[in-house]
């Protein structure tokens, strides 16, 4: 799990520290027309890699969860409270579509 948050993470890394090549045409528009940009689409695939990167690690305490040896009313509240901190997950996709809808 940690080796595929590492790789996906590294690509967004490198990625967007070449946003621009070179990269000063990332904010200064004049220059974009030598440079090579990424297409916005980049920025959709980083969000889906954050967003599924958040789904397995939400994933992984699941799994304990239920060979806990506990009583079931914790088992429950457990369970519950990691429905809650699912929660957090829908945040990242809202906020890129605020965002790009800034950029467009």
């Amino acid at each position: 799990m940690l080796g595929v948050v590492a790789v996906t993470h590294t690509y967004i890394l490198l990625s967007v520290f070449t946003v621009c090549v070179p990269l000063d045409a990332f904010w200064d528009t004049s220059k974009r027309g030598t440079a090579y940009c990424h297409p916005f689409s980049i920025f959709w695939s980083h969000a889906g890699l954050n967003i599924g990167t958040d789904f397995l690690i939400f994933a992984l305490p699941l799994t304990v969860l239920h060979k806990l040896r506990v009583p079931p009313k914790q088992k429950a509240a457990l369970h519950l409270l990691f429905v809650l901190a699912f929660g957090y997950v829908p945040p990242p996709p809202v906020g890129f579509w605020f965002s790009a809808k800034l950029l467009l």
